[in-house]
């Protein structure tokens, strides 16, 4: 996170990276939760827990994308790293979902 002597550049990037950090959050939590609706919820709404799960890790993983790309400077930053394991959680979480569907 900025600090009072971040350069005006490196804190405007940091600003921008808030939002997307919340989307690879937030992906990462629904993708969690179609998982689960998908194995033991109402098999009338499986393609639609199948579809949530994809869509969650494929918002998660842009989100883990502009991250990375806005704070590709920032040394100490835990964020990319962060957004990353939240995408590839989602991903994991999506792909496990699909194949489960089968």
């Amino acid at each position: 996170m900025p600090t009072a002597g971040t350069p005006p550049l490196a804190a405007a990037l940091s600003q921008a990276s808030m939002v997307p950090m919340e989307v690879a959050e937030v992906g990462a939590e629904v993708a969690a939760v179609a998982a689960a609706i998908a194995a033991g919820g109402n098999p009338n709404v499986r393609g639609d827990a199948v579809t949530a799960a994809l869509l969650a890790a494929a918002g998660s993983r842009a989100a883990a994308a502009l991250v990375r790309i806005n704070l590709a400077g920032a040394e100490g930053d835990d964020r990319p790293a962060r957004a990353d394991r939240l995408a590839a959680e989602a991903s994991h979480l999506a792909a496990e979902t699909e194949r489960n569907a089968r």
